[in-house]
């Protein structure tokens, strides 16, 4: 399992569900594009947020960026009888950017957001951290 950070663009506004045992469950499609002038192909991570951590994101909106950190998976799936894969992403923790767009009161600065119950999300441990 792999756990990291991205830094992207929300190329939707997020999609709220619930499961049939009342869980939440918020899913995004982030943009990660290069910079400079290399060209080069935006990347889509497929995110998804859970619980208290998936309705706090509910007011994001397309355009947005956003900073998400949790553990990376692969959804493997069939389009057309072609097996496909795709990026996924369960988010334990975000941070609220400015994002350079008026969005009702204005830009809120950087603020960070970790929620302490994450269901579906697997246990990390910080002593394989090398730090």
């Amino acid at each position: 399992m792999f756990s990291g950070t991205i830094l992207g663009r929300l190329g939707s506004d997020p999609v709220v569900r619930t499961t049939p045992n009342g869980a939440t469950v918020v899913n995004l499609n982030v943009a990660i594009t290069g910079t400079g002038t290399d060209k080069v192909p935006t990347v889509w991570i497929q995110a998804s947020a859970w619980g208290k951590t998936g309705e706090l994101l509910e007011g994001q909106q397309k355009g947005d960026l956003v900073c998400l950190s949790g553990a990376f998976g692969v959804r493997v799936y069939d389009k057309d009888g072609v097996p496909v894969q795709s990026i996924t992403l369960n988010v334990a923790s975000f941070s609220y950017l400015p994002n350079g767009r008026a969005h009702g009161s204005g830009s809120q600065p950087a603020q960070s957001l970790q929620t302490p119950e994450t269901p579906g999300a697997p246990e990390q441990s910080n002593d394989a951290l090398p730090f």
